[in-house]
């Protein structure tokens, strides 16, 4: 017999979802630290007029959808980190009345609580909220393109269907895995036409051919960028990593789920996506019993939305491989929902309710280190050493950048007349130009660059902002600050602690 919780019991338990989700919200936009090299260097691009973003984005490696609408945002409310990090804030909101539509249409009301409940508080969510990067914004346009391309295989509605290919081209010209994420899909609707053609089912066949349609057009208003995104795969790449082997994207992914560093975090992500693994044959047919039963699935959109989120990662991974392109967790966002809602969907399954209920509190006390972390611990050095800068220089001192991916994080911090040159070309700190950056960093030669920057500075001060966390120049910037320190007495102002992007400042004052 089902059980039937009291309303009084049912209005406490939608008191209780009500505050995590209230406390989620709030926790979207608290955050201490000062932006990342990331978050600055899409500030710098976003700031430059609309003509000469795409232009600028050449030379970093992203598609301009984002870029595009921080641009207007920032016209709007300001450059302040608290301004430029909202946007991806809205959007993370947005996604949780998204996510509990997704998951109610699926499984119901319960596997939809369970499934807000885990986003509200989710570390993975929060942090990609409080940055100002495309990641909140990709995973809102994967749910609302699931949700809009369901609606469509019931009903293939043209306000629908032209809402679905709006979403998929918004996903393409946000970030490149969204072509991993069509990709999957469109192969799954593809078989799915196939299949259905053979058996003569006409209304799937409808559905199918509307959707594929849909998707397709999607992918024809992403043509414009094809040329960019050409010479970018080329030219920029993923520099600053090697390619992930399997088990190692899946740690990361795990890691960053839960949270990041602590023990706790690696726990909750871990079993975030175990819980989603097993979400669409996770039943409990009778109190105290769970098993798995793959021969009868809880729903079949269940079975396609873990074929669509697991075969985008595995798509993704052999992509990397064949194109040389490092995995970051963070590119698992347009398949972040999908993982929610499956893991969501497996804690409604147990039986008795308050099994499921227990999952939900430990997975909330696992996530605490991890959404701490996020608004306490600074993710760069870059405020703590502007401020060392500040306390020395004088106007006109020269403050170099090793590697120039220390510069936006710095620079954005520094105020006065300072002029700001990166290693290995004097470029500004503003942006990196990742156009064949290991080639160009390989062939500069730091001995070459400090006899440069001696000269430059005759009778200033200099102040070397250095990094050796980042493996391409873990050998490079040691070997500059050598050379220096030959010429002028070496000070260290501060050492590199242990940020996200940790990195110091040495003082080289001219020699009297």
């Amino acid at each position: 017999m089902a059980e039937t919780p009291a309303p009084r019991s049912r209005q406490l338990v939608d008191v209780v979802v009500l505050a995590v989700v209230a406390i989620g919200v709030v926790l979207r936009f608290v955050v201490s630290s000062s932006l990342w090299m990331d978050e600055a260097l899409s500030v710098n691009i976003a700031r430059l007029p609309l003509g000469e973003i795409p232009g600028a984005l050449r030379k970093d490696g992203h598609p301009p959808g984002y870029y595009i609408l921080l641009h207007g945002w920032m016209r709007l409310f300001g450059e302040g980190d608290t301004a430029v990090r909202a946007l991806s804030g809205l959007f993370a909101v947005a996604l949780i009345p998204l996510v509990f539509v997704a998951a109610r249409r699926v499984a119901g009301r319960r596997a939809a609580v369970c499934s807000v409940v885990l986003l509200a508080w989710s570390p993975f969510a929060v942090r990609f909220a409080t940055e100002a990067r495309m990641y909140a914004m990709v995973s809102t346009l994967a749910m609302g393109g699931w949700i809009l391309a369901e609606s469509a295989w019931r009903r293939p509605r043209t306000a629908v269907l032209g809402g679905l290919a709006l979403c998929t081209a918004g996903l393409l010209w946000t970030h490149y895995w969204a072509m991993w994420l069509v990709a999957v899909a469109g192969a799954f609707v593809t078989a799915a036409l196939i299949r259905a053609r053979r058996d003569g089912a006409r209304g799937t066949m409808n559905s199918a051919a509307k959707v594929l349609a849909a998707l397709g057009l999607g992918c024809v208003m992403f043509l414009p960028w094809v040329g960019s995104l050409i010479y970018q795969a080329a030219h920029t790449g993923t520099p600053w990593a090697r390619p992930a082997r399997p088990a190692e994207m899946l740690s990361f992914l795990a890691s960053d789920l839960g949270g990041g560093r602590a023990a706790e975090g690696e726990v909750a992500g871990w079993g975030i996506i175990a819980l989603a693994l097993v979400g669409a044959w996770l039943v409990a047919p009778r109190s105290g019993a769970v098993s798995i039963d793959v021969r009868t699935p809880r729903d079949r959109r269940l079975v396609v939305m873990a074929v669509v989120a697991f075969g985008t990662l595995v798509v993704g991974n052999v992509a990397g491989y064949l194109t040389d392109t490092a995995f970051s967790s963070r590119y698992a966002s347009v398949v972040f929902p999908l993982v929610i809602v499956l893991a969501g969907t497996s804690i409604s399954s147990f039986r008795p309710k308050w099994s499921g209920a227990s999952v939900l509190v430990v997975c909330l006390v696992l996530y605490g280190p991890g959404l701490a972390d996020n608004m306490v611990k600074d993710r760069t050095d870059g405020r703590r050493n502007a401020e060392a800068i500040m306390a020395r220089a004088e106007p006109g001192d020269l403050v170099v950048y090793c590697p120039d991916q220390t510069g936006p994080a710095t620079a954005r911090e520094l105020s006065g007349d300072l002029e700001q040159v990166t290693f290995p070309d004097f470029s500004s700190p503003e942006r990196v130009d990742w156009v064949d950056y290991i080639e160009r960093n390989e062939a500069a030669r730091p001995q070459e660059f400090a006899r440069d920057v001696l000269a430059r500075a005759r009778g200033r001060s200099v102040f070397l902002v250095y990094s050796v966390a980042i493996h391409s120049h873990r050998e490079t910037c040691p070997a500059l600050l050598e050379e220096l320190a030959k010429s002028r007495q070496a000070q260290v102002l501060e050492s590199a602690s242990d940020a996200w992007e940790p990195s110091g400042v040495v003082y080289l004052p001219p020699n009297r």
